[in-house]
């Protein structure tokens, strides 16, 4: 289906709860990091 784009990480970061680096942490282990 669809994907999502981040645009502003750091905004994202400092705007979301301290578990989003937690989450992305642990998606980093198991998915490979891309380039668009």
């Amino acid at each position: 289906r669809g994907g999502i784009r981040i645009v502003d990480q750091a905004g994202l970061e400092g705007v979301a709860c301290e578990c989003y680096r937690k989450i992305r942490q642990s998606y980093a282990k198991v998915l490979p990091v891309t380039s668009a």
